[in-house]
């Protein structure tokens, strides 16, 4: 991951879920020397109470 961010100027990135399944990838980012913010993933609970529509 961070080969690729080689050469593009990045200081900073965001990750979804910094505490649980993005954790690896937030470690690997910090040892690089890069600053991790976490981000909301909007919403997403939301969607899955909504569920599936289906006409009478």
């Amino acid at each position: 991951m961070t080969s690729c961010l080689d050469g593009h100027d990045v200081s900073a990135v965001g990750v979804e879920c910094t505490s649980s399944y993005g954790r690896g990838i937030t470690s690997v980012l910090q040892a690089a020397g890069l600053s991790v913010a976490e981000v909301y993933g909007g919403g997403k609970d939301k969607k899955r109470i909504k569920g599936q529509v289906r006409p009478a």
